[in-house]
């Protein structure tokens, strides 16, 4: 059997290549929340876009690092080799190649969707690494100083198959350009195309929908979480003009069996408590379906909430996350959480009580000061504790689910945040934001970034 490689620019078909080949073909694209990690790259020897930069038996020496001494024993799904066509069969010249071609516009614009505020084409600041980029960008075009995120995409997809055009007139005997709708529907095409790889397996149709617009992103985690990752999607989706997103629960913990197992979607909130109808019944503007079922043509964008600073359109997101609110003056949420679950056992929950006593001395007296926690008994020696401070104030402990929790926090006027994800959605989702009644300690920095921060008016204390 002939060694092979699956490659294109993304979303040419490279999910349904995947369930076709089944373990032939390894799936290089990673995850939906990092893909094509920065924390895999390998800066020393990695493929990088600008292969032009390197000299020839620099691009020898890195492809044979990559693939590793001897024959292409690995055969795999990606978009990277592209550069790398005459390198590859100048050292393993038995090599075959099929590259998957989209149709143009559909392909461009799910690219460009699946990527969301990570397209690595446009991306003025190349570093990799923590709190940087999401994607190992060396491997694309920079692309920067397009003016959208589609412009950039469009310039990567066409040069990328004007190269692939090439490579198809240049090694005929090794490298095929395929077109990608018709390779999934027409079993006779797939079959050619097979065999040009030396892969004698039954045809499967696997049409593309071309109507399907579909946004919605992979959710892991608790509510807060949730609500970030949401967020992204739905921020992108109003910039540009795209169709409402949609979001639930996906039928792909770890792969669903017809994803790559690295497309894994979490459970319902990660393992907290909840249900479908509370998370319907609190956030009555949003999409949500339940328990879903993804298809190939459903389009899943990547979302990072730790630089959640760069998502725009940030009224959209409240207005799509609004929780039906009756703002109450004089009130103030103040959150303590203790970490009580086993699905926050990695969670660091301390935070000083010289941050509490910070924030409540910026808070007017006879302010009333709402205790929301996980753990209401350790919540009341917490209460305890700021009685014996600050009577100016009164301290009473709200008892109710998560959802119960986050609507009445939102209400509050002034809102003193733990290092949670949660407690962060209790000032967001305040309609009177962006304003200086918001508080949080240093040490959310610890377990989150800066880069969270949406408004620059919150005060750290």
């Amino acid at each position: 059997m002939n060694n092979f490689q699956i490659i294109g620019s993304g979303a040419c078909g490279f999910l349904r290549i995947h369930n076709l080949l089944q373990n032939k073909a390894k799936y290089k694209g990673g995850g939906p929340k990092y893909q094509n990690s920065f924390e895999t790259w390998d800066d020393v020897n990695g493929l990088i876009w600008d292969s032009e930069s390197l000299s020839e038996e620099e691009r020898l020496r890195r492809v044979r690092q990559h693939f590793g001494f001897g024959s292409l024993a690995t055969s795999n799904i990606t978009h990277i080799y592209i550069k790398y066509i005459p390198e590859i069969l100048a050292l393993f010249p038995d090599t075959k190649i099929l590259c998957l071609q989209g149709e143009k516009d559909h392909s461009i614009k799910s690219l460009t969707t699946s990527w969301g505020y990570r397209n690595p084409c446009k991306v003025k600041d190349r570093t990799m690494g923590l709190g940087h980029n999401r994607y190992a960008v060396a491997q694309f075009p920079n692309h920067w100083r397009c003016k959208t995120p589609l412009n950039a995409t469009k310039k990567y997809w066409e040069t990328y198959y004007r190269i692939a055009y090439d490579y198809s007139q240049q090694y005929k005997q090794n490298f095929k350009l395929v077109d990608a709708p018709r390779f999934f529907e027409d079993l006779d095409y797939q079959r050619d195309c097979l065999q040009f790889i030396g892969q004698d397996i039954e045809p499967k149709a696997m049409p593309v929908d071309f109507d399907d617009e579909t946004i919605t992103t992979s959710l892991h985690g608790g509510l807060g979480n949730n609500l970030f990752q949401m967020a992204e999607v739905i921020g992108f989706c109003a910039k540009y003009n795209l169709p409402r997103p949609k979001f639930g629960t996906w039928d792909l913990w770890m792969g669903g069996g017809k994803y790559p197992p690295s497309y894994n979607a979490d459970r319902f909130l990660g393992g907290h408590s909840g249900s479908h109808d509370e998370f319907k019944q609190t956030f009555q503007s949003l999409n949500w379906g339940d328990n879903l079922s993804a298809t190939y043509d459903t389009k899943f964008m990547v979302n990072d909430m730790f630089t959640f600073n760069k998502v725009t359109n940030l009224d959209d997101v409240r207005d799509e996350l609004n929780v039906a609110l009756e703002p109450q003056e004089g009130t103030c949420s103040l959150h303590l959480r203790y970490c009580t679950q086993p699905v926050d056992d990695h969670v660091n929950g301390v935070v000083d009580n010289a941050f509490y006593s910070a924030a409540l001395k910026k808070l007017p007296a006879g302010t009333k000061v709402w205790v929301f926690s996980d753990d209401n008994s350790r919540a009341k020696d917490q209460i305890n504790w700021f009685v014996s401070r600050f009577n100016q104030f009164k301290f009473e402990l709200f008892v109710g689910n998560a959802f119960e929790s986050l609507k009445a926090m939102a209400e509050c006027e002034y809102h003193i945040l733990h290092v949670s994800t949660f407690s962060f959605w209790s000032a967001f989702l305040d309609p009177r934001q962006p304003n200086e009644k918001t508080f949080y300690p240093q040490s959310f920095l610890g377990t989150h970034t800066d880069g969270m921060i949406p408004y620059k008016q919150w005060q750290m204390l």
